[in-house]
């Protein structure tokens, strides 16, 4: 629709109007005595034509007046073609053939509509407004009147809400799996995780839950987490920090054996140990058993054996309770100790008996003792029915 201001009219001139734009003509309508207006014709492209009122078929028109025909603007692509229902993200449009001249230009989100605030030779900016989820068509005015007949699709998803994650830590070599815990997520979107500054695939595993594997950080430390949908673009900020921790190595365990009945204090050496409620030691590699980890400093803990079977253990240890290193100290599970008898069963006070001591299960061990009341002593081994010791 073009509207033309027009003055010096009276009411005697108002019938049979109309506009020539070029060689063709079109009806006009008036809207008053300083307004009519005419519906621009086709034409096969674009330029400037004279453009002129005409009464009766004569040109009452004493200015030389153009109107420019112009291509339609074409949309190469959004940049993101989707938000979430609270708007707010920034729509980037870029076009596949920019019009020569861009004034009063707006957005429209199906019947929403937003002025751009960004212009650029080759671009447009504009805010996504409040919109219930769903498919929308965007299109594009360049002038404030007319909208480009192509639509390109808009999705906008429900609010994304962060509100956990689990594990909260991990290795600096990466590889753990998180799980985020929200809402607004859909099961067909793809999702990415941005741990800092390094940016990997997520899963969407419920409509609150995604699960992210970290990617590896040159350092420890505390870094933010942030999820986007659809792309790897437009980032939901989120108050959700993940802390990367040295990676665990254990290098030597002591006793390295116990009884199959366990609660054997296990003293286990290395580093990258850290104070977090969630330290455990792992017993066993395929049927595993996972016992609590005390903390005592960065390079030692200690962990309490469970029962098991008479074998040979791999005893391996993760700060977050998920990650566990990958050291191969092995802890050898034996059968118990049973003392049958022994004698002399009495001796001088100030020491110096021999004792020996029958029973089953011993083992040549360095660490064989005998306990007479809270004193320990060395013990020699015979057989696997009979140590020797000289009492205190």
């Amino acid at each position: 629709v073009l509207k033309i201001l027009v003055s010096g009219m009276s009411r005697l001139d108002l019938n049979d109007l109309s506009c020539q734009l070029g060689n063709k003509t079109v009806p006009a309508t008036v809207i008053n005595l300083a307004e009519i207006r005419c519906v621009t014709p086709a034409v096969n492209g674009s330029g400037a034509v004279a453009l002129s009122v005409l009464r009766h078929g004569e040109e009452i028109t004493t200015q030389k007046l153009k109107f420019f025909y112009r291509n339609d603007a074409a949309v190469l692509s959004v940049t993101p073609n989707h938000a979430t229902e609270g708007g707010g993200e920034v729509a980037t449009i870029i076009f596949r053939e920019m019009p020569q001249e861009l004034r009063y230009v707006k957005c429209h989100f199906g019947d929403a509509e937003v002025e751009a605030f960004k212009i650029t030779p080759m671009s447009i900016k504009c805010n996504v407004p409040q919109l219930p989820p769903g498919e929308y068509g965007l299109s594009i005015s360049i002038n404030g009147i007319h909208y480009t007949r192509q639509q390109t699709p808009f999705f906008i998803s429900p609010a994304i809400r962060l509100n956990t994650l689990d594990p909260n830590s991990g290795p600096v070599n990466g590889g753990t799996i998180v799980s985020i815990d929200g809402t607004g997520f859909l099961m067909h979107q793809t999702v990415y995780c941005r741990f800092g500054n390094s940016i990997v695939v997520g899963f969407v595993r419920s409509s609150e839950k995604i699960q992210c594997k970290t990617p590896p950080q040159a350092s420890t430390g505390q870094v933010y987490v942030e999820i986007s949908v659809g792309d790897n673009v437009a980032f939901f900020a989120s108050p959700l920090k993940y802390e990367y921790l040295e990676n665990v190595i254990v290098s030597s365990i002591a006793p390295s054996f116990g009884p199959t009945n366990g609660s054997t204090v296990v003293v286990v050496s290395g580093s990258g140990f850290a104070d977090k409620s969630t330290l455990s030691c792992r017993f066993g590699s395929v049927d595993h058993v996972i016992s609590a980890g005390t903390y005592i400093n960065p390079n030692k803990i200690s962990c309490i054996s469970p029962p098991s079977e008479v074998a040979p253990l791999n005893v391996e240890i993760s700060v977050n309770g998920v990650d566990f290193s990958d050291s191969g100290q092995r802890f050898e599970y034996v059968a118990p100790v049973r003392v049958q008898s022994f004698y002399p069963r009495s001796g001088p006070y100030r020491g110096g008996t021999n004792v020996v001591i029958e029973g089953k299960n011993f083992i040549a061990s360095p660490h064989l003792r005998c306990r007479f009341g809270e004193m320990d002593v060395v013990a020699e081994y015979f057989n696997t029915n009979s140590i020797f010791c000289v009492t205190p």
